[in-house]
C-alpha cells in the first residue's frame, strides 16, 4: 500500500490513522488495530489516534475495547467530550448512575451543546429522574429542532414518565414532520404499541 510506504518514511500519527485506514478498508481488522496500538504503546497521551482506535473497536462491535479506549482517553483528559458523552451513552442500560456522572460532566464542559443535552435527558430517565429528563430534552429539542432523534427521545421520555398521551401527541407530530427519516419506522412501532395499549384499557 502507498499509506504504508508514507507511514514507514515518516512516522507520524496522520500517517498512523491513514494506514490504519486503508488497512480497515482492505478488510485487514487484525493489522489496522495492531497499527494503531503499536503507535499508543510508544505515544499513549495521543488522544486523536485513541479515538480513532475506538471508533474502529466500536464500527467492528467490540463493545469492551471501545469502552475501555474511551476510559484510557479520560485518564489523559478527565474533561474530553468525546469520552465522557460516549461512556454515558454506552453506560446508560447496565450503569446508569454511573453514566449519570459523565453525562453530568460533558453537560458542564458544554451546556449548549443539544447532543449532549440529548444524553444528559435520555441517562437522567435511565434513572427514573423524568423531572430533570423532561427539562433537558425540552432544551435539547429547543436547541436544535430539525434532529428527529431528539423529539423521538421526548416521547419515549414522555412515556416512560407515564405521560402517555404526551407521548401519542409527540409521535404523530414528529412522523407528520419528518415522514422519510430514518427514525420513521421506530417511532411507528413505538406509536403502534402505546395505540394498542390505549385499545386495550378502553374494553
Amino acid at each position: 500500500y502507498y499509506a504504508r510506504r508514507l507511514f514507514e518514511a515518516d512516522k507520524n500519527a496522520a500517517n498512523a490513522v491513514e494506514l490504519s485506514r486503508v488497512l480497515a478498508v482492505f478488510g485487514d481488522r487484525e493489522e489496522s488495530v495492531a497499527v494503531l496500538n503499536d503507535w499508543l504503546d510508544a505515544n499513549p497521551r495521543d488522544i486523536r489516534v485513541r479515538v480513532e482506535l475506538a471508533n474502529l473497536y466500536k464500527g467492528s462491535g467490540d463493545q469492551d475495547g471501545y469502552l475501555e479506549q474511551l476510559f484510557r482517553i479520560l485518564e489523559v483528559d478527565a474533561n474530553n467530550l468525546f469520552a465522557l458523552n460516549n461512556l454515558a451513552w454506552n453506560l446508560r442500560l447496565q450503569s446508569p448512575a454511573e453514566a449519570l456522572s459523565y453525562a453530568r460532566a460533558a453537560n458542564k464542559q458544554a451546556p449548549e451543546s443539544a447532543a449532549i443535552m440529548d444524553t444528559l435527558a435520555v441517562v437522567y430517565a435511565r434513572n427514573q429522574d423524568f423531572k430533570n429528563a423532561l427539562r433537558f430534552i425540552a432544551k435539547a429539542v429547543d436547541a436544535d429542532p430539525t434532529v428527529s432523534v431528539y423529539r423521538l427521545h421526548r416521547a419515549e421520555i414522555k412515556n416512560a414518565s407515564g405521560d402517555k398521551a404526551g407521548a401519542v401527541v409527540e409521535l404523530k407530530q414528529l412522523l407528520r414532520e419528518f415522514p422519510t427519516d430514518e427514525i420513521k419506522s421506530e417511532a411507528e412501532s413505538l406509536l403502534i404499541q402505546l395505540d394498542g395499549e390505549a385499545s386495550a384499557h378502553a374494553r
